[in-house]
């Protein structure tokens, strides 16, 4: 790790033995965020309060060596970037706040509860990182009032990248902070589209009946395991989840190709087949 850290500018601070490593904040692309689990946008404003970005996250941390390594990374940076680029995917209208109120519609909050990074060292020039953030997303109507929260924690893969390229680890650490951002993030959306009380207010909220949140299914999972998720959670009965089941291993309807495809979510598909 402190081979790793020599890369980024560094500088003594507090006694000889201790370190300062910061990591200047980079724009990352988008299409670096972990794919996201809604079927269909729901038809309701969405409101993001944005984290200060002004404290930049601190960690001191020591290898057993004797020299402690201070830390600075762009996290508050990187969660509202990704924040403000995964809400379009999931609500029709999106905005961010400078407080915490809005004209209507649903507003979303994070804080940073806790971080690590996960640094490796393999050989003379090969460094790894994979960040850890752990979040609490705050769910809240228009008057600020909580309707839902939710903890996740991070969990993207490791990568590595050579130890004697400054620009190259500058770029993997931002791209692998807004990745676990994003993550976290995803995570915090898929849980709130089960939660009750965020869906009744959405419903009364909207010009016209909210889409049905569809059931979350991890990636991966089997398209069996897609229809088994439809009817735990009342989107399909018995009768149905079994002719489905069927379909699977002959001739399939549109409907269901439909359904597994992405293009109708589980409630239509529940109300067609």
């Amino acid at each position: 790790m402190f081979r790793l850290i020599t890369l980024i500018t560094a500088s003594i601070v507090i006694c000889s033995c201790t370190f300062t490593y910061e990591v200047p904040y980079q724009d990352v692309s988008a299409s670096k965020l972990p794919a996201a689990h809604v079927m269909q946008k729901m038809n309701i404003k969405a409101a993001y309060l944005p984290m200060d970005e002004n404290n930049p996250s601190q960690k001191l941390e020591d290898n057993g060596s004797g020299v402690k390594q201070l830390m600075i990374m762009p996290i508050a940076k990187q969660i509202n970037k990704s924040a403000k680029d995964i809400l379009p995917q999931y609500f029709t209208e999106t905005a961010v706040l400078e407080s915490a109120k809005s004209d209507k519609g649903l507003i979303i909050s994070v804080e940073l509860q806790d971080f690590d990074f996960n640094t490796t060292v393999r050989g003379f020039n090969t460094c790894g990182v994979t960040p850890k953030l752990n979040l609490r997303i705050h769910f809240m109507d228009s008057g600020g009032r909580e309707l839902y929260r939710s903890d996740t924690v991070s969990s993207i893969d490791h990568v590595e990248y050579s130890c004697t390229s400054t620009k190259e680890a500058q770029e993997v650490w931002n791209a692998r902070l807004y990745a676990a951002a994003g993550d976290a993030f995803i995570k915090s959306l898929d849980s709130m589209l089960n939660s009750y009380a965020v869906n009744n207010y959405l419903r009364g909220q909207s010009q016209e009946k909210a889409p049905e949140p569809s059931p979350y299914v991890p990636d991966g999972a089997t398209e069996k395991e897609r229809l088994r998720a439809a009817f735990e959670h009342g989107y399909i009965d018995s009768a149905q989840l079994t002719k489905a089941i069927g379909e699977l291993g002959g001739d399939r309807s549109k409907l269901l190709e439909s359904f597994l495809n992405g293009k109708i979510d589980a409630k239509k598909f529940g109300e067609l087949y």
